[in-house]
């Protein structure tokens, strides 16, 4: 064995502690030699930065009155201190005043790279250059440049004051401290072998008596009365080796039955490992699906930060997928202000208690733009911390539909109603009608007549207010559908209302305008005077809601299918509150002067040409007001009624039956025609 053995233990603790040593002491060395170059160095800096701003002071009444000859003299005289190398006076030009040794280079520029910095320099400034030291060699030196202001240190430069300061004297110095070092690590070095070796010898020797047991262990002759007697750690390493080949045997045979037990395990243990990474796969699967494919948006909420959130989120508000947007999104940004409370109290109770919550938000896109939502969210357990897992639903489809469908039935029973007042009403108005006209057959009395005649006219104005209510509200029996053009009918009531508000506008309010943005559209079909009422109607809103003036844009365009008309104006807009109930009829913010039944009356004629309208938030700011019409539909609603048909043979008006007379003054009454005029008043 001892063949193979080519370098002892005692050799090695020698080796190695005295490398160790060496290290040490050299480490020691290198940082003592670097601090005490920096420590001389510094002083340096701080001498020639002394003297720079000393010279710069003295200097600046001279530089005042271009006394150059003093500066001259002031550079000679302090370039004869210990270890100066120059003295460089310069003036505001940036040429030479004074240069120490130097009186030739007085008036020329220095265009050296360092003399450029010093110029440009705005405070006290330190650098270490090369510098012809007296011997004709290049020399290190550390160079101070101060700046000479006049009237502060924020006053104006008029010169510049270098002092080079050489380090010959602080290379002498380091030279002799690093001679002393090498001669110190030399010295320890020696002794550090030395006692190293005494040590190693002392560990060295019990482990050897150790090792001769262990060889004698190996080949079956253990001596019990084995025993080293150090009073240290390799004595109880003696006195547990016994205790181990005691126990050998035994921990062997326990080795044996442990690995038969290990072997069995690891057989099944493969295969629980197997079946749980395949259950782990399939229910990140099912994770994965059910989250990234839900239409809802999924957020976990960390410390009021969304961690997590999927692609239906993304969509909602509309941001881009980028997850790096959503590394500093808070919860706040996409939850409208006017919530925060009410979302905040939920997220704090639901994170303190565990516990879930239902409540519906009004959120905001990236772009400002409201959302409603319906908001189900838990307090769970998190990276060691709580956190709020929360589905968001974007339920403003949902509700807008809704909101249709409340307001048709509002608007059926109100049509209902309004047929059957009406019904009832012309089977009164032709029992009035047919007698006036029987008895101005009757009688040749002019007063009587007189009397008749007006009999007759308001009973046929009565008709006309009873047709006005069944073309808003009712279900009319003769209502006509035709072509129109929408272009022209937009044209033709934004022609009507800019010069009405010319006309009846308050003298110095600002002036409201309209632009027209009209795209080639098919032909629609429907009843012209009231769609060119809706137009007015909500026109008219639009300039309302700019009282200091402005400019309201109508476009129209279309996709084949449909038609639609869109108004935008660039007023304060509408709360979420008043934009949901602004369809109602008798919902009004224009106070007590107003009936409310503006929007809603144009809501009814819109649905009965089978379209649309809808309230949103301008692009930018204001409210946008959009009418969708389809671009081909029946072309007459209603076959118009004959009112021949209704009297009998020979008969008259007077003979006519009462329901019959109801029809036929409505008949009557289509005589006079229905404009947007007489239904004016837009409210809400």
């Amino acid at each position: 064995m001892k063949s193979h053995r080519r370098l002892g233990l005692a050799r090695r603790f020698t080796l190695v502690f005295s490398l160790v040593i060496l290290l040490v002491v050299g480490l020691l060395a290198v940082l003592g030699e670097a601090w005490m170059s920096r420590i001389l160095h510094r002083q340096s800096e701080l001498r020639a930065r002394s003297l720079a701003i000393s010279l710069s002071a003295v200097a600046r009444p001279y530089l005042l009155t271009y006394d150059y000859l003093t500066l001259q003299r002031m550079a000679d005289a302090t370039v004869q201190e210990p270890d100066l190398a120059y003295v460089v006076i310069l003036d505001k030009e940036g040429k030479v005043a004074g240069y120490g040794g130097h009186r030739d280079r007085q008036g020329i520029e220095l265009t050296s790279l360092a003399n450029v910095r010093a110029i440009q320099a705005e405070s006290p400034r330190t650098q270490r250059l090369t510098f012809p030291s007296a011997s004709g060699k290049d020399g290190p030196v550390t160079e101070c440049s101060a700046p000479v202001r006049v009237g502060g240190p924020e006053g104006e430069r008029w010169g510049t004051v270098r002092v080079g300061l050489s380090l010959e004297p602080v290379r002498r110095e380091m030279m002799v401290a690093r001679i002393s070092l090498i001669l110190a690590v030399i010295c320890g070095m020696v002794a550090a072998v030395f006692a190293s070796h005494a040590l190693a010898r002392r560990i060295t020797r019990p482990l050897a008596h150790l090792v001769n047991a262990a060889t004698e262990m190996e080949r079956g002759r253990w001596n019990r009365e084995f025993s080293i007697r150090t009073g240290d750690e390799i004595e109880e390493l003696a006195t547990r080796f016994a205790r181990a080949a005691a126990s050998l045997d035994r921990q062997k045979k326990e080795l044996l039955a442990a690995k038969e037990e290990l072997t069995a395990l690891n057989a099944t243990l493969e295969e629980k490992v197997q079946r749980r990474t395949a259950e782990l796969a399939d229910s990140r699967e099912k994770y994965r699906l059910l989250v990234e494919g839900s239409p809802d948006a999924f957020v976990l909420l960390e410390h009021d930060r969304i961690a997590f959130a999927n692609r239906a989120f993304l969509k909602i508000f509309q941001y881009p997928a980028d997850t790096g947007v959503l590394e500093n999104l808070l919860w706040t940004q996409v939850i409208h202000s006017d919530f925060h409370r009410a979302a905040r109290d939920h997220i704090r109770r639901a994170e303190e208690s565990l516990g879930d919550f239902h409540v519906e938000l009004i959120g905001q896109t990236r772009a400002g733009r409201p959302v409603e939502l319906e908001a189900r969210g838990r307090g769970v357990k998190f990276r060691g911390g709580t956190a709020v897992e929360l589905v968001l639903a974007d339920v403003g489809e949902k509700k807008r539909l809704l909101r249709q469908v409340v307001q048709h039935e509002r608007l059926r029973a109100m049509g209902e109603m309004t047929t059957m007042v009406a019904h009832n009403f012309n089977n009164l108005l032709a029992v009035v009608l047919g007698r006036s006209q029987l008895l101005l057959r009757r009688t040749d009395d002019a007063e009587v007549r007189e009397g008749l005649e007006l009999i007759k006219t308001h009973a046929v104005r009565a008709g006309d207010m009873v047709r006005h209510l069944q073309d808003y509200f009712g279900e009319q029996v003769d209502l006509r559908f035709t072509e129109i053009d929408l272009n022209a009918s937009v044209r033709e009531v934004t022609v009507y209302l800019e010069s009405l508000w010319q006309t009846i506008g308050e003298p110095g309010r600002p002036p409201v305008t309209v632009s027209l943005d009209l795209a080639p559209l098919p032909p629609v079909y429907g009843a012209e005077h009231l769609l060119q009422d809706v137009f007015r109607r909500v026109i008219t809103n639009a300039a309302e809601a700019m009282p200091g003036g402005g400019e309201i844009r109508v476009r129209t365009q279309s996709d084949g299918a449909v038609v639609s008309v869109v108004v935008q104006d660039d007023g304060p807009g509408l709360t979420p509150e008043v934009q949901r109930r602004a369809f109602d009829p008798f919902f009004t913010t224009k106070g007590s002067n107003t009936r409310g039944l503006g929007l809603s009356t144009s809501f009814g004629i819109v649905q009965r040409h089978e379209g649309r309208i809808e309230i949103h938030p301008g692009p930018d700011q204001g409210t946008e007001v959009v009418v969708t019409l389809p671009a081909q539909s029946r072309g007459r609603r209603v076959v118009p009624f004959d009112a021949t048909a209704a009297l009998p043979p020979g008969g008259s008006a007077a003979a006519a039956p009462a329901n019959g007379g109801g029809r036929l003054v409505g008949e009557i009454f289509r005589r006079a025609p229905v404009t947007g005029e007489e239904c004016a008043g837009t409210d809400g």
